[in-house]
């Protein structure tokens, strides 16, 4: 099926390929974007990025209206699935057990004029500004980016190496991103979620906010993941996803975030009878709240 188009209006990509070479986004990668490597300062000519220290290396480029800060352009899950994902946190049970009162608490804690950074935003953000931020995706499929028109600047990008300098970010948001932090054991599991956390101190302010939503598996299905997934990940190359129960995920995170955060952790509760897709890429299938083996919280530092 061919898209429709409102007449006078571009497409999303087509307006992604106008703003590939406007002023405008060179701008904003300068001002915002840093190298991920040695975080220093990039430049911008014509489509190519580059570390402004000497000796770096670094290069990247703006391609389609997104920065690539990577030496490549990995093939995603959600490359070619996005748009079946988007459809299926929008259903109306998943909205209700993961997005709506975790929308709220973004909008309502994140103050007016400062610089945030969404880990892993995918093709649509679940919440709105009614305030003004300045608004940085970063994820890790080029297509989601190419269809998110909500942030300000779409980056291509790893949260373990964020292409942001030290203490340049107010907020940080990660909705339901951790568990994708994965390798190709449950040792890497635990080293790239452990980078991602170092990060994500680095590049916040001090009195800034990390507000991280992650669905933490039952006890029973922590363990039956914790000993089948090295066998899970051979057999399924693509199966990156890793679900962390609280207590390991906090005990990572508080490695590497230091003594100097105060975490605030809320539950939260659906009725027990809200209809809730178990696999959010098949939103036809469905079960109760009570049956989905997943607690949903919300984990927010402030450094």
């Amino acid at each position: 099926m061919q898209d429709s188009q409102v007449p006078g209006v571009s497409h999303p990509s087509e307006r992604r390929a106008v703003v590939a070479d406007s002023a405008e986004l060179a701008s904003s990668v300068e001002k915002y974007l840093a190298c991920p490597r040695c975080h220093a300062s990039v430049t911008v000519c014509e489509h190519d990025i580059r570390c402004a220290q000497p000796g770096c290396g670094f290069t990247g480029e703006i391609t389609g209206g997104i920065p690539v800060m990577r030496g490549q352009r990995d093939q995603s899950f959600f490359d070619d699935k996005h748009a079946v994902m988007e459809h299926g946190s929008a259903e109306p049970g998943v909205r209700q057990c993961c997005y709506a009162e975790q929308a709220a608490i973004i909008e309502s804690l994140i103050p007016e004029g400062t610089v945030v950074v969404d880990v892993g935003c995918g093709p649509t953000l679940p919440y709105h500004r009614s305030k003004p931020w300045f608004l940085i995706g970063v994820d890790m499929s080029y297509e989601s980016l190419r269809a998110n028109t909500d942030v300000d600047l779409p980056v291509y990008a790893s949260a373990g190496e964020l292409p942001l300098a030290d203490r340049s970010v107010d907020a940080i948001v990660s909705l339901y991103a951790i568990h994708h932090f994965g390798g190709q054991n449950r040792r890497e599991n635990q080293l790239r979620v452990a980078r991602g956390f170092s990060e994500f101190r680095r590049v916040l302010k001090p009195g800034g906010g990390l507000f991280v939503f992650e669905l933490s598996p039952w006890w029973p299905v922590w363990q039956l993941q914790r000993t089948t997934w090295n066998l899970v990940r051979k057999v399924m190359p693509g199966m990156d996803i890793f679900f962390w129960r609280e207590g390991p995920l906090l005990d990572v995170a508080a490695a590497q975030l230091g003594h100097q955060v105060t975490l605030r952790r809320v539950r939260f509760r659906a009725p027990p009878l809200t209809p809730i897709p178990p696999v959010f890429a098949c939103p036809a299938l469905k079960i109760p709240r009570l049956l989905f083996p997943f607690h949903v919280h919300l984990y927010h530092w402030t450094v």
